[in-house]
């Protein structure tokens, strides 16, 4: 039967998940365990049509979850293989016995010195030199590659730092620039006096929402949302998060173009959002107000700010 085929294909997906990420396959098995649950509920072609919606919701959000976890793995391990390739260099490298090699060579002087033969004084001499010369040479190698090391793990720490930084500037709910990222760019288009319009993304029904649904679920439709924003606009657009309920776009675009740009947004961004909700599959509804401003060089600091904010309240009690 139906309900036989999905019970077998949801219970060896629990059994068999890929454990890539504890958490994620823990969520996931949670999740289609309670949509096992649900089979022996359903009854009616909807009933069947929202179980499948669920389970591939679930195996969606499990695959982008793994494939976050393989590329950071792969990005370490490569980091890691670079690192230690680099050390064992060094070791091999460092590795002939340099304080032996002299004290060799400086016993074969001494033993010049002793010599009653010019012609033997002198091959050896500069057989002496030249194996000092060789040992010094290596010492010079193996110096560079202590330094290639160090710089190279300079090199990993950088990016650490930078990785770390970027991430505190991000909202964590819905992967765009936080608050404080949005302000800093847009005091520096600001100090530049540069022509750009503000686009102000205003989700009207969110506090209702609040009401209806849990947390997670709530930023899983934000973080859907600002997906879908981002895919209409281009590289050249800067997005973040402006507070609890707006989001805010600067556009390098002039006044007209922007104005067509938040009618476009406000049609396209409202709407429902399929998202999981504890292994099931719900459309969220938004509903969402945009209002642009702009600024034209040699607008000042406290005009602009004005306009930004008589824009935004009026945004929220739209």
């Amino acid at each position: 039967t139906l309900a036989a085929v999905y019970d077998h294909a949801i219970w060896s997906t629990v059994q068999y998940a890929v454990e890539v990420d504890d958490e994620a396959v823990t969520a996931l098995r949670e999740h289609l365990t309670a949509l096992r649950d649900q089979i022996s509920q359903a009854h009616s072609a909807d009933d069947w049509q929202a179980l499948q919606a669920s389970f591939r919701g679930e195996l969606r959000d499990f695959r982008d979850r793994s494939t976050q976890q393989l590329t950071r793995i792969r990005s370490e391990f490569a980091a890691a293989v670079t690192a230690m390739q680099t050390f064992a260099d060094s070791v091999i490298s460092t590795g002939e016995d340099h304080e032996d090699d002299l004290r060799g060579s400086l016993a074969e002087l001494a033993k010049a010195a002793q010599a009653d033969d010019i012609v033997t004084v002198r091959t050896m001499i500069h057989k002496t030199t030249a194996a000092i010369s060789a040992s010094v040479e290596r010492l010079r190698k193996s110096h560079q590659i202590s330094i290639a090391q160090m710089r190279d793990e300079i090199r990993l720490l950088q990016n650490q730092v930078e990785v770390e930084r970027h991430a505190a500037q991000m909202d964590q709910a819905t992967g765009v620039w936080n608050r404080q990222k949005m302000d800093s760019v847009l005091a520096s288009f600001t100090d530049k006096d540069n022509a750009f319009s503000l686009l102000i993304i205003c989700v009207r029904n969110l506090r209702k929402l609040d009401g209806q649904y849990s947390r997670p679920t709530i930023d899983k439709t934000l973080h859907a949302m600002a997906q879908r924003l981002t895919a209409m606009l281009d590289d050249t657009a800067v997005i973040g998060r402006w507070d609890d309920e707006s989001f805010a776009v600067i556009l390098p675009v002039e006044s007209s173009l922007g104005i067509r740009l938040s009618r476009e947004t406000a049609m396209k961004l409202s709407g429902n959002y399929a998202v999981q909700d504890n292994g099931v599959s719900r459309q969220i509804p938004l509903v969402v107000v945009t209002g642009v401003i702009d600024h034209a060089p040699g607008t000042g600091h406290a005009m602009f700010a004005g306009r930004l904010a008589q824009m935004s309240n009026a945004l929220a009690i739209a």
